[in-house]
C-alpha cells in the first residue's frame, strides 16, 4: 500500500472540512491551513538558514583550528630546532676551546664551571628514572581527549626536557660512547647486558667503562650549560 502524500491528506481534509463544517466554519477552517502553511514556509527557512549558518561556522571553525595546529606544530619545530642549534653551538665552542684576546693576553673563559662528580651522579638518576617518567607522563596525557592548561603546560615542559637530553646525547663526540649511552640509559638495560653486547662487538669491560664516563661528562656539561642541571656547589 502506498503512503499518502501531503496533496492526499490536503485534499482529504478539505472534503471532511467541506462535509462537516457551515460555509463560515469552512472558510475559517481554511484560513487557518493557509497561516499553518505559512508557519511551516518560515520555519523551513529558519530551519535551512540556520543549518547554512551552522555549516558556515563549523567550517570557519575547523580553519581556525588547523591554523592554530599549524602555527602549534611550526612552534614546536623551531623550538626543537633553536634548542639543537644551542646545544650544538655551545659543544663546538667548548671543543674548539674558544679563548677571548685582551691585547697580547689570551683569557680563557669559562661561565659555568664543568660538571664533576656529583652532576654526574645527578645526571645518572635524571637518565635512569626522570627521563622515563617524562615519557611515560607524556603518553598518559597524550591519550587523554581534553588537557587543561597545567596539564599542557606539563606536556610541553616534558617534551622539551626530552628534547634536550635527546639533543645532548646526540652531540656527543666519540660515536662508540654515544652508542653504549643510547643503550645503557635510554634503552633502560641492565649494565651487563650493555656490557655483554659490546663485548661482543670487540670492546673490553674497562673501555665500556670508559666511554659510559667520557659520555656521562658531555651529556653533563651540555644540561648545564641548557639549565637542566644546577651547578654544584664547590
Amino acid at each position: 500500500m502506498t503512503a499518502p502524500t501531503l496533496e492526499d491528506v490536503r485534499a482529504k481534509l478539505d472534503t471532511l472540512a467541506r462535509e462537516r463544517f457551515e460555509e463560515s466554519d469552512y472558510e475559517l477552517f481554511c484560513a487557518l491551513l493557509h497561516q499553518l502553511d505559512k508557519y511551516k514556509a518560515l520555519a523551513d527557512s529558519n530551519r535551512e538558514a540556520m543549518y547554512s549558518q551552522d555549516k558556515e561556522f563549523s567550517q570557519h571553525s575547523e580553519i581556525q583550528q588547523a591554523e592554530i595546529d599549524s602555527l602549534r606544530r611550526s612552534v614546536e619545530y623551531w623550538q626543537k630546532k633553536c634548542t639543537l642549534l644551542f646545544v650544538e653551538n655551545d659543544r663546538l665552542v667548548n671543543d674548539s676551546g674558544k679563548v677571548q684576546s685582551m691585547g697580547a693576553v689570551m683569557v680563557q673563559m669559562e661561565l659555568i664551571p664543568s660538571a664533576d662528580e656529583r652532576d654526574i651522579a645527578q645526571l645518572v638518576k635524571l637518565l635512569t628514572d626522570d627521563y622515563h617518567q617524562w615519557l611515560a607522563s607524556m603518553k598518559v596525557l597524550s591519550k587523554m581527549p581534553v588537557l587543561t592548561p597545567d596539564q599542557k603546560a606539563k606536556y610541553e615542559t616534558y617534551q622539551m626536557q626530552v628534547d634536550v637530553v635527546q639533543a645532548a646525547i646526540d652531540v656527543i663526540m666519540d660515536k662508540e660512547a654515544r652508542d653504549i649511552i643510547m643503550h645503557q640509559y635510554i634503552k633502560s638495560t641492565r649494565r651487563k647486558y650493555t656490557v655483554a653486547l659490546f663485548q661482543g662487538r670487540g670492546l673490553s669491560e674497562r673501555t665500556i667503562d670508559r666511554r659510559i664516563s667520557k659520555g656521562l661528562l658531555s651529556i653533563a656539561n651540555t644540561l648545564k650549560d641548557c639549565g637542566m642541571l644546577w651547578p654544584s656547589e664547590k
